[in-house]
């Protein structure tokens, strides 16, 4: 049954509650629902309301299923309060689109009236909270920001109040306190000073002068380490004032004895306790403390190429004839630039890398000449695994590595990445995929640029020998193997494969014939096209400028292209034969551009042309038999 919703009314409620409980999105929609005569409806109906940004197409926002009682087609729904209206930031238009049972969603869809965009009070504008809106004690510290207030004083927290004590005054001003000690001590009159052991000049009841007695400061009165360098007059300690074995290092403030504290020959050796004396308790720049972190007797022995001679106080240590000298410049390598003298070598060492003709090495081994060769590697190993220079990517987790690099692009067009030479293989290439299944190749080559012609592979054999091969290829094991592949396309003129001379084969020619590569098939009549054609017999030319093209000799049997053309244009193309081809791969010459027969085309030329002539044998047989029947 169709039905018709009719909108009433679309309210939208918010519940707020200031002291943080959650804002529900929510909201009632009220309609009435009429079948398609206009009749209103009574009943519980299941409505899926759907929100979108959209007023058509597009992917709901919200969807939420509800069963609605429908009294005289009117209905109330209290939408989000089963499914939370969730996901809709209500930041822009929206649209409510509403679905009956399984009918198709009734539209147009419903724009939403501003109420339900009031959702977006919960995202606080700025300086829209004002001090009225905070409740009291709301904002702990944790909420306050640091650098801000402060926070506590001294441990102590909200209203904190400064109290003036003994001698202190505080005077605020502005936002400013100042804190000030008050002058003066303690009241009172002092009516006696008496004088202890060791003090004289006193009882004193008004005025007068205390000092120290002659010998009124005993041992008992100085606390250990109290003398120290500072307090004793220089040249005042005499032999006579120190007790034998009284000065230990126990009672020496470590570091403090001068030789301006002693008097001239006061310490004795019986006056040292012995072993007491360590390094602490003698003064910087006093004698040597330890040599090379060696202490007691050291001894200093002559090494190779070395003396030490004595005089007096000195020790004289010196090289021999047989030493080494010499100076050189930071970051280069040393060498000896004669038996005895060092200077610098071609090597420069820097961070880590070195650099052999240049003093900025990009790898850890850089090596850059003006001469004929930068590296020349040998070997006289004898062994079947022998590599005189042997590159490796190690890496891990990088599958584009690449062993060997050759650049030569010295201008365009001229250059040779890298020339090999070999008694049996110019070139030994393998490629293991191990345990991958993706496809491996031997050897490729690119070539491009944007004229002239370009090789990727290229070979040639030659110098004698039983049998060359300028490129041989081979396959087995494979479900389908191939020993030479070849493809060429987007081009002018493109051959898969191309033979400067003659071609041979052991096995079959195979031309690619199935339907389903054909399409526009028709039958044609050959034979009076047939009768045009004049086969010839005729010699290759011996025109030296294109003996490269390998023409055969003697005599042969064939169309001329031209002539065919005008019968069978389509049996004729455009060649091109590449330009000469030198040593090491070096072009020379020019390309030749000729015209070329398909020969195995012309098969089914002549199959044609053989069944009408057959027909017409037939034909003239028949008529033959009729006239020998009368």
């Amino acid at each position: 049954m169709k039905r018709t919703l009719l909108l009433l009314s679309l309210i939208c409620f918010l519940s707020i509650n200031l002291f943080g409980q959650a804002i529900p999105k929510q909201f009632d929609y009220q309609g009435v629902l009429k079948d398609a005569s206009g009749t209103a409806l009574n009943g519980d109906y299941g409505l899926t309301f759907r929100i979108y940004n959209e007023p058509t197409g597009g992917t709901a926002l919200w969807s939420e299923i509800q069963v609605v009682n429908v009294n005289n087609g009117l209905f109330n729904a209290h939408l989000g309060s089963n499914t939370p209206i969730s996901g809709v930031p209500f930041d822009r238009v929206h649209f409510l689109g509403i679905q009956i049972g399984t009918e198709a969603e009734l539209t147009p869809r419903t724009m939403l009236t501003p109420s339900p965009y009031s959702f977006m009070s919960m995202d606080i504008m700025d300086e829209a909270v004002t001090t009225t809106k905070i409740h009291d004690d709301a904002v702990t510290g944790a909420k306050i920001g640091s650098s801000q207030v402060v926070k506590s004083l001294n441990g102590i927290k909200d209203d904190v109040t400064l109290v003036a004590g003994t001698n202190i005054t505080l005077t605020p001003s502005g936002n400013n306190i100042t804190i000030n000690a008050a002058g003066g001590g303690g009241g009172g009159t002092v009516t006696q000073v008496n004088t202890g052991a060791g003090l004289t000049g006193g009882p004193i009841t008004t005025t007068g002068t205390i000092s120290i007695s002659n010998d009124g400061i005993t041992s008992s009165m100085l606390q250990s380490n109290s003398v120290t360098s500072a307090k004793i007059a220089d040249g005042t300690i005499a032999t006579a004032d120190l007790g034998d074995n009284s000065v230990t290092s126990a009672k020496i403030v470590d570091g403090t004895i001068a030789t301006a504290d002693l008097g001239n020959n006061s310490v004795t050796s019986a006056k040292i306790v012995d072993a007491t004396i360590t390094a602490a308790d003698i003064g910087a720049t006093q004698v040597v403390k330890a040599l090379n972190n060696l202490k007691d007797n050291v001894t200093l022995v002559a090494g190779t190429n070395v003396t030490i001679t004595p005089s007096g106080n000195n020790l004289t240590i010196a090289a021999t004839s047989s030493g080494v000298g010499g100076s050189g410049t930071i970051s280069y390598l040393p060498k000896f630039t004669s038996g005895t003298m060092l200077g610098n070598s071609i090597i420069y060492e820097t961070n880590g890398k070195l650099g052999i003709g240049t003093t900025i090495p990009t790898a850890k081994l850089q090596c850059e000449t003006d001469g004929l060769r930068a590296g020349y590697f040998t070997s006289n190993y004898l062994s079947h695994s022998t590599d005189v220079l042997r590159a490796e990517y190690t890496g891990v987790g990088e599958y584009g590595g690449t062993a060997i690099v050759g650049v030569s692009t010295p201008a365009d067009g001229y250059g040779k990445g890298g020339y090999f030479k070999g008694g049996q293989y110019g070139i030994l290439s393998d490629a293991d995929a191990g345990a991958s299944d993706r496809a491996t190749v031997g050897v490729f080559g690119r070539a491009f640029g944007s004229t002239g012609s370009h090789r990727g592979v290229y070979g040639t054999a030659s110098q004698g020998g039983t049998s060359n091969y300028g490129v041989a290829g081979g396959a087995t094991g494979g479900t389908t193997n191939y020993g030479v592949y070849g493809s060429a396309s987007g081009g002018t003129t493109s051959y898969g494969v191309y033979a400067s001379g003659n071609l041979a084969y052991t096995g079959t020619l195979i031309n690619l014939s199935d339907i389903m590569f054909k399409q526009n098939i028709n039958s044609f009549s050959a034979l009076s096209k047939i009768t045009q054609l004049e086969p010839r017999v005729f010699n290759y030319t011996l025109d030296s400028k294109y003996s490269h093209i390998n023409l055969p000799s003697g005599s042969h049997y064939g169309l001329i292209a031209q002539e065919l053309e005008k019968v069978f244009p389509e049996l004729v193309s455009e060649n091109v034969h590449p330009s000469l081809e030198e040593s090491k791969g070096e072009v020379g010459g020019q390309e030749i551009h000729y015209k070329g027969v398909s020969y195995v085309e012309f098969v089914p030329v002549l199959i044609q042309a053989v069944k009408e002539q057959q027909k017409i044998i037939e034909g003239l047989t028949r008529r033959l038999e009729e006239l020998e029947r009368r």
